[in-house]
């Protein structure tokens, strides 16, 4: 199908000529008394031209598969271009590049490079599917039982990251003296992760130092059966009280990267500096000339910029930078899985310039230690 427009005056005269002529109008569309848009076969096109007389036939476009056909024709070359691109970008996204093995061992990466590449794992081949690789690593896991506990395989664009766990021998458990797990200070027990030993004391329950919270001694029906080396960490609630003092006025003379070395001139107590680059300034002097009857000096210093900081801060404000303070210290303590619970102050007061607090915190706090089993005969 086509639109042709038909310019003319009384264009409906136009329009009963080609039905005279059997020529099918799909379409009839009016822009103004004496133009109208129709829609005809393409084959009807020629025979139009012919009975146009004194209409005026102008060519608008083509609609349907024609007008697809046509596109097609016009931009042939980048719609190619377009389709061949995509086809290499698919082609160049299925292939892998690289492959990366992530230890620190050079031998287990040598290991696994070569055991992937026997199994069609190396750069330049196409990427396997998700159950080729985990067949993958199951074979190289199964032909090296003794070297590799664990072997994950990743796809990150084209390239593969190999992650390994080596297998390394446990030392016997049996070669561990027996102990218990003691609290090391008064405490209230919040959680107890322990892979062996017998549990005695439990969440919530408060502890003395040198209280047994989990026992070597394995007992069955009150008869001592077995001792066992006690492994694991208890966690508890534990109580500090903090004293700090924090000025209310700040003062910080902080160094900078800057230096400059320059000469200096000193007359009558003046400074005259040949280079001045620093308002605050820490200063290496070496003298150059001296007179011993006149003021006057020359030295080479070498300068580094210091910047001033100062401060006064309200009551209220030194009392946070107080509490931020003792935080800082508490938190300074603590190892991995410790942490604050809670805060409070339980004193302020003015002394000197300064103020002074005290504050109360409840810390979560490894609290056991490993006591050994004296067993009776050895």
């Amino acid at each position: 199908m086509i639109r042709i427009k038909v310019n003319g005056k009384n264009t409906e005269r136009f329009i009963k000529r080609l039905n005279t002529h059997n020529i099918d109008i799909y379409k009839l569309e009016y822009v103004n008394i004496n133009c109208v848009v129709i829609t005809i076969k393409k084959e009807n096109y020629e025979e139009c031209l012919k009975l146009k007389s004194i209409y005026e036939i102008e060519y608008v476009d083509s609609i349907g598969f024609l007008k697809l056909k046509n596109l097609f024709y016009k931009n042939k070359f980048l719609i190619i271009c377009f389709i061949v691109g995509i086809g290499v970008m698919y082609f160049l996204s299925n292939i892998i590049f690289s492959v990366e093995v992530v230890y620190n061992d050079s031998k287990i990466r040598n290991l696994l490079l070569t055991e992937l590449k026997k199994n069609g794992v190396y750069p330049h081949t196409f990427k396997k599917s998700f159950e080729e690789l985990e067949e993958i690593k199951a074979n190289i896991i199964s032909s090296n039982r003794d070297t590799i506990e664990w072997l994950e395989i990743e796809e990150v664009g084209t390239k593969y990251i190999i992650r390994v766990e080596e297998r390394k021998d446990n030392p016997d458990s049996e070669t561990i003296e027996p102990r218990n797990i003691i609290a090391k200070k008064d405490a209230r027990i919040m959680h107890i992760d322990v892979s062996n030993g017998v549990i005695v004391k439990h969440n919530g329950e408060y502890v003395k130092t040198g209280d047994i919270i989990v026992s070597g001694s394995v007992m069955l029906n009150d008869t001592l059966k077995n001792y066992v080396a006690s492994t694991g960490k208890v966690y508890g609630e534990v109580w500090y009280q903090v004293s700090v003092s924090y000025p209310l006025y700040y003062h910080e003379e902080k160094e900078t990267k800057n230096k400059n070395n320059t000469l200096v001139l000193t007359l009558f107590n003046k400074r005259i500096e040949l280079f001045s680059k620093f308002k605050e300034k820490k200063i290496d002097e070496k003298i150059l000339l001296q007179s011993y009857l006149l003021p006057i000096k020359l030295s080479y210093e070498k300068q580094k910029e210091v910047e001033i900081i100062e401060q006064i801060y309200t009551p209220e404000e030194a009392l946070e930078k107080a509490l931020e303070l003792s935080r800082n210290k508490i938190n300074a303590k603590l190892s991995e899985g410790e942490y604050i619970i809670s805060e409070k102050y339980l004193s302020y007061s003015e002394k000197d310039s300064k103020i002074e607090v005290e504050v109360f915190y409840s810390i979560c706090e490894e609290i056991g230690e490993y006591q050994n089993i004296i067993v009776e005969g050895e």
